[in-house]
């Protein structure tokens, strides 16, 4: 499958990855380097690391039901990444049930555990390289809600 917005040959699908403020630093200064890969086999549960990346093409911050911190050790919606693919990097990011295919992690317990209770499953992609800081862009999720506030209501937010 490949990377491309819909209808539009020419054009690459807006991509993010969404991360707790504790790991923008690290993001900014060294790129999306590391992918866990949660899997669950019979008898077993996991995490593979391999260089990578879990993206997603779905830009609502309120939509990431997986990233919140009743899942995780934080609040991975505190800020995103836009990641603007380009070359060998575009061509290695793919649907993410297809890097778990590629992987052999494919296994329906896997499925079900990423999937169940999870909206949106459609829009993850995996990237199977290293993205460089370059072909990134931070963005904060309190930017994005002052942005929604009307002009009177933020002004008095600043005070």
């Amino acid at each position: 499958m490949r990377l491309q917005a819909r209808g539009r040959e020419d054009a690459v699908m807006r991509l993010y990855h969404y991360t707790g403020a504790e790991h923008a630093a690290r993001i900014a200064e060294q790129g999306l380097t590391w992918l866990q890969l949660p899997y669950a086999l019979p008898g077993r549960i996991g995490i593979e690391r391999r260089v990578g990346s879990w993206l997603t093409t779905e830009g609502d911050w309120q939509a990431q039901s997986w990233a919140t911190s009743h899942l995780t050790c934080c609040d991975r919606t505190e800020v995103r990444f836009v990641v603007r693919p380009s070359g060998n990097i575009r061509d290695a990011i793919v649907p993410w049930r297809v890097a778990y295919g590629m992987l052999g992690l494919d296994q329906p317990e896997t499925i079900a555990m990423l999937t169940d209770g999870h909206r949106g499953a459609d829009a993850w992609w995996i990237s199977l390289v290293r993205i460089p800081r370059g072909n990134l862009r931070l963005e904060k999720r309190h930017a994005e809600l002052l942005s929604r506030l009307p002009v009177a209501e933020s002004q008095g937010a600043t005070k």
